[in-house]
């Protein structure tokens, strides 16, 4: 069984309906909460340092997906209207894929002619491919996807955006 760790600010947590809803997505899921104050120690220590080799051995490394730059866009989350987070996903005890997203409220611009319509705003997981490391195995691919279902039919997100996607990728 593949477990998940999320982590993110309290604003990220809050724009996905709080703790409360995010736990309700799975029972294999464990929130890390980032506050400004805090550096990382204990599990979220252990879980970036664990981060960083499964990076580099994938040799998938990227600025997009580097531990120490999300621990960085942590830090300054604090003024962001985006916020980020990490789903680590691990299979027993290791780092089997590791998602890179920020979560974002906001409207798009709609109007018919020359009357604007409002619109609601929708929040949104936004994530690019090279966010997205993995193992390589179907059964990583099949978990991770039905976390981001999860998230989808509990509302706690409106909509999720995968960019920059290749053809022969498992988000295909």
């Amino acid at each position: 069984m593949i477990k998940v760790i999320i982590i993110s600010t309290e604003p990220g947590l809050n724009m996905m309906g709080g703790s409360e809803a995010v736990n309700q997505i799975s029972s294999t899921l464990e929130l890390i909460k980032y506050d400004n104050q805090q550096q990382p120690e204990g599990r979220f220590k252990d879980i970036l340092d664990q981060w960083e080799v499964f990076r580099q051995t994938k040799k998938l490394a990227t600025r997009y997906n580097n531990p120490k730059g999300f621990f960085k866009m942590l830090e300054r989350a604090e003024n962001n209207p985006a916020q980020p987070l990490a789903l680590v996903f691990l299979n027993k005890q290791d780092v089997c894929a590791v998602l890179v997203a920020s979560i974002k409220v906001e409207s798009t611009p709609c109007a018919v002619g020359p009357v604007k319509l409002p619109n609601p705003k929708l929040r949104s997981l936004s994530a690019g491919e090279s966010n997205f490391i993995h193992d390589g195995e179907q059964a990583t691919i099949e978990a991770a996807k039905q976390v981001l279902e999860d998230f989808i039919k509990t509302k706690a997100l409106d909509f999720i955006e995968m960019f920059n996607v290749l053809v022969d990728s498992p988000w295909y």
